[in-house]
C-alpha cells in the first residue's frame, strides 16, 4: 500500500516532536533479537550477553529459543540477530553457506579448549580394558544392551535438532554399527544428563554423546572413545572420524554492524573461557538454581572478565542495574 505524502509528514513532524519532549537516543534503538540455543552453555552465554547489551547499551532485546537447525535458519532470514554459540564443524554446511550468501558474520569466540563425542564412564572402560575405540563396540553389545534397546547398544544420541544428530547418525551408519547400536534421541540435554547421571551413581554401563564444557565432564571421571583423527576429506564425507576440537563463534546477521556497531564491537571482544563455564554450572548445580541466575551471578562475581569486552561507561551501566536487582 502506498502511504500518502501527507502521513508521512505528519510522522517525521511527530518524532521530532518526540526528540524534543525528551526522546532520546535509547528511544530510536532497534531491538537486537537473540537466538537462545537449547543447552546450558549456549543458554548462560546469551543472558550474560543479553544482559549487557540491554542494561550497558540500552538496546531492547528479545529471545528466540530452539536447536541448532531452526536457529541458523532465523539468523540467516534475520528473525534472529545473534546466536552466541555456533558450532564448527558441525553446523559447518549451514554456516559456510550463510556466509557465501552473505546473510552472517562471524563474531568472537569462546570455549576453546573442548572435546565432543561418544564417551562412557571411566569405571566402564577400567572393568572393560579392551574397550577403547568406537570400532570396539560390535564386541561389547550385551555390557550395554537393556530391555527396550531391541538387542542392540543403548546409545543416547545428540537431541533432534541439533547438527550433531544428523552427525552422529551418519557416523553409526559409517561404522557399520546400524546392526549393533539403537541410537536413542533423549529429548533434552536434561534428559541426557540425568540418564547419565542415574547410571554413573549406580555404578551401571553407559554410552552415549557427551561434550565439554558441561556439568557432567565437570563433574564425572568420562573417556572419549577412539575414532579415527578429523580430517575434512572425511567430514566432507562418511564422518567416520573424530570430532575436530570445536571453533565456538558468535553468528550475527548481516545488517548488525551498520545498525548496532557499538554492540558489533562487544561482540568480536567476547572471549568466554571454559574455566569460567566450568565453574558457573557448578555453582548453578550447588544452589539449584536457573540460568537467569547464573548469568547474574557472573556478572557480579566475573567483572574481571566481561568488563575487558566493553568500554568503562558500559560496565558502570550495569554495575548500576547489577545493583537495582538487589
Amino acid at each position: 500500500m502506498k502511504i500518502p505524502h501527507a502521513l508521512i509528514a505528519v510522522a517525521a513532524a511527530l518524532a521530532l516532536l518526540a526528540a524534543a519532549c525528551g526522546g532520546g537516543e535509547d528511544d530510536e534503538k532497534e531491538p537486537i533479537v537473540f537466538g537462545e540455543l537449547n543447552w546450558q552453555s549456549a543458554e548462560l552465554q546469551s543472558k550474560i550477553a543479553q544482559y549487557i547489551v540491554e542494561h550497558g547499551y540500552g538496546y531492547p532485546t528479545d529471545v528466540i529459543a530452539g536447536g541448532t537447525v531452526p536457529i541458523l535458519a532465523g539468523l540467516t532470514q534475520e528473525d534472529v540477530h545473534v546466536v552466541m554459540e555456533v558450532w564448527l564443524p558441525n553446523a559447518k554446511d549451514a554456516w559456510d553457506a550463510a556466509l557465501a550468501e552473505g546473510t552472517v558474520r562471524p563474531a568472537g569466540e569462546s570455549l576453546r579448549e573442548n572435546w565432543q563425542g561418544f564417551v562412557i564412564p571411566q569405571y566402564v572402560r577400567d572393568e572393560n580394558p579392551g574397550l577403547v575405540s568406537v570400532t570396539d563396540l560390535p564386541d561389547y553389545v550385551d555390557l550395554f544392551v537393556t530391555p527396550d534397546s531391541h538387542g542392540k547398544i543403548r546409545l543416547l544420541n545428540c537431541i533432534s535438532g541439533w547438527a550433531c544428530e544428523e552427525v552422529n547418525t551418519q557416523k553409526i551408519e559409517s561404522y557399520d554399527l546400524l546392526d549393533y547400536v539403537h541410537a536413542v534421541d533423549p529429548g533434552s540435554q536434561a534428559a541426557l544428563w540425568t540418564d547419565l547421571e542415574r547410571a554413573y551413581e549406580r555404578g551401571e554401563p553407559w554410552i552415549g554423546y557427551a561434550w565439554s564444557p558441561t556439568l557432567v565432564s565437570a563433574r564425572y571421571d568420562l573417556y572419549l572413545l577412539e575414532e579415527p583423527p578429523y580430517s575434512d576429506e572425511c567430514w566432507e564425507t562418511t564422518k567416520a572420524c573424530a570430532y575436530e576440537t570445536g571453533t565456538v563463534l558468535i553468528g550475527v546477521h548481516a545488517s548488525l554492524p551498520d545498525r548496532a556497531p557499538d554492540v558489533m564491537e562487544f561482540f568480536d571482544r567476547w572471549d568466554y573461557a571454559v574455566a569460567s563455564q566450568n565453574e558457573l554450572v557448578l555453582w548453578l548445580d550447588e544452589n539449584n538454581a536457573a540460568t537467569e541466575d547464573g548469568a547474574i551471578h557472573f556478572l557480579r562475581t566475573r567483572r574481571d572478565v566481561w568488563s575487558a569486552w566493553v568500554p568503562d561507561d558500559v560496565a558502570e551501566r550495569v554495575d548500576a542495574a547489577l545493583a537495582d536487582e538487589g
